[in-house]
C-alpha cells in the first residue's frame, strides 16, 4: 500500500508542473482516502478499497 500510495502522491506533485488541476485534485483525493482507509478499515478489505480508487481514477483519466 506504501509504494501505491507513495506513486500517487509523486503523480500528483509531477501534475503541478502540467497545472491540471482537475487531476491535481483527483490525484490528492486518492491519495487522502487511501490513507484514510489505512486506519479505518480491516486489513482484509483494504486492497479492494484500494483497487477500488485506482479503478476511479482510471476511469477519469480515460
Amino acid at each position: 500500500m506504501d509504494e501505491i500510495q507513495s506513486s500517487i502522491y509523486e503523480a500528483e506533485h509531477q501534475i503541478l508542473a502540467l497545472e491540471e488541476k482537475w487531476l491535481k485534485e483527483l490525484l490528492f483525493d486518492a491519495e487522502n482516502q487511501i490513507e484514510l482507509n489505512r486506519y479505518t478499515i480491516d486489513s482484509e478489505k483494504l486492497e479492494q478499497s484500494v483497487e477500488l480508487i485506482i479503478k476511479n481514477i482510471m476511469t477519469k483519466i480515460s
